[in-house]
């Protein structure tokens, strides 16, 4: 027996009480290191699942660009796709710059109410308090101009074309003969009627509250401050070597014409930020928390001043989820900044492809990331149908919610879908009844007749279905 005095007892306990403290810690870091690696395990297959999905549709000539999507502040997918110089073989890559269009608004309208916090403006303020001369300046405030309920027609005024002298006129007076020389589409605040006339209004008014241009106000009050380094206006003469060139398709999915040199200024402050992924991921960042514009401000932006519009967001929703989003496009690009707020989700695709489709890449993703089934796009083979077999299904169709009118015509032996106000569809067969966008290779089309023997036709895309009633 061995007999230990109160020292060596003492000793041993502390000795035993390093070993056991050691012996934890090392349990404590096994399993911190296994989670590590279940976690990075997930993240590697939520990376893989994305880049599954827009692979397969750069593989059929939907998508070319870059994409980043990001959720919980952590980036599953940074990656560009296909090429930005088809001429000199340069790729795509995650910082590659795109023009981005439309995005340009959600910019526009942080500044806006930025002006708002500083009590420089109201959103109630008249038209009439900036520009006296405006015919229904009395009748539009700028919450109308942001929200797109002014009434502004911008259809009317670009089809009566009025030429003006650009070396006499400046570009805020040539706006306001515009708009003095064209009826409104609608009563201020009574519909939603996209405008971007009313967007330049508003990046006019900036420009007259701060006092230097909007460019320079949009430059001093974010880019600067927050680093957003790889974005500004002038597209066209910027020296940035990662910048990508916009091509068209003459047919088809024959992406290979180079569109030439836009000036961007012509988009002012409806649509002539240029960017990159990952400077679109920090204006997500920048919003979500609340580091420009305060939250009553983006409560404001976001709310649903009709059923798809707030102050410089389209607000929906997908799986479930409220979604915001704006998309843009001019010629040869295409971009779409998707965001679910609730659940710190973002979703960027900006392409240097004339596609049309990139809402439907968008929702794949997200239903990925929610685990829902996603139905990979494949590259699908058309049949040949004789004008006999496709004349019955020429004629007017509704879809009554929401209110549709789709006319399909026979014409050069294929069907075409005209859609009141938009862009026809060019339908090709994989069936006798069903079809499908020559472009747009997810859309799909099925004929078939309802419980009443009506004709219908079905439009499919993705989760998302309409069936259309052939009018009598």
């Amino acid at each position: 027996m061995i007999v230990l005095n109160n020292e060596s007892r003492l000793t041993m306990c502390l000795r035993m009480g390093k070993t056991l403290a050691e012996y934890f810690k090392k349990i404590i870091l096994v399993f911190t290191i296994l989670s590590l690696v279940v976690s990075l395990d997930v993240f590697s297959q939520d990376t893989s699942r994305i880049d599954s999905i827009v692979s397969a549709y750069t593989h059929i000539k939907e998508f070319n660009g870059s994409v980043l999507v990001a959720r919980k502040g952590k980036v599953l997918l940074a990656k560009g796709y296909g090429f930005a110089d088809q001429g000199a073989g340069r790729p795509n890559t995650d910082s590659t710059i795109f023009g981005i269009a439309s995005i340009t608004k959600t910019f526009t309208s942080a500044m806006i109410l930025k002006l708002v916090e500083k009590k420089q403006l109201s959103l109630d303020d008249k038209l009439s308090k900036f520009y006296p001369d405006y015919e229904f300046g009395d009748m539009t405030t700028i919450g109308q101009l942001l929200s797109h309920t002014s009434g502004i027609d911008d259809r009317a005024i670009e089809e009566k074309r009025e030429n003006f002298d650009k070396t006499l006129l400046s570009r805020e007076q040539i706006l306001l003969k515009e708009l003095n020389g064209a009826k409104l589409r609608s009563k201020p605040g009574a519909s939603f009627s996209y405008s971007n006339r009313g967007y330049f209004l508003l990046g006019n008014i900036i420009s007259k509250i701060t006092d230097m241009t909007y460019e320079r106000a949009i430059r001093k009050y974010i880019f600067v401050p927050f680093g957003l380094t790889n974005s500004g206006f002038d597209f066209v003469g910027s020296e940035k070597i990662d910048k990508a060139k916009g091509y068209w398709a003459e047919t088809g999915k024959d992406y290979t014409k180079e569109t030439p040199a836009m000036d961007s200024a012509g988009t002012y402050a409806a649509g002539s930020i240029y960017s990159n992924v990952y400077d679109l991921y920090k204006w997500h960042n920048i919003l979500q928390n609340y580091r420009f514009v305060n939250k009553k401000s983006l409560e404001r932006a976001y709310h649903q001043y009709t059923k798809t519009y707030g102050y410089g967001w389209m607000i929906d929703s997908i799986n479930g989820r409220r979604s915001l989003s704006h998309s843009g496009g001019f010629w040869g690009f295409r971009s779409n900044f998707t965001r679910i707020i609730d659940d710190d989700i973002v979703v960027i695709l900006l392409s240097n492809y004339e596609v049309s489709g990139l809402n439907m890449i968008t929702n794949d993703i997200i239903s990925e990331l929610y685990g829902k089934p996603v139905k990979l796009p494949r590259q699908k083979i058309a049949v040949a149908l004789s004008p006999e077999q496709l004349v019955k299904y020429i004629g007017k169709y509704e879809i009554v919610e929401p209110h549709l009118i789709l006319e399909v015509k026979l014409e050069d032996g294929e069907l075409r879908i005209y859609p009141e106000n938009g862009h026809r569809s060019d339908l090709s067969a994989e069936s006798e009844d069903h079809f499908f966008d020559k472009i747009q290779e997810n859309l799909e089309v099925i004929f078939g007749k309802d419980r009443n023997n009506k004709a219908t036709m079905t439009i499919i895309m993705g989760e998302s279905k309409r069936v259309a009633i052939k009018r009598d």
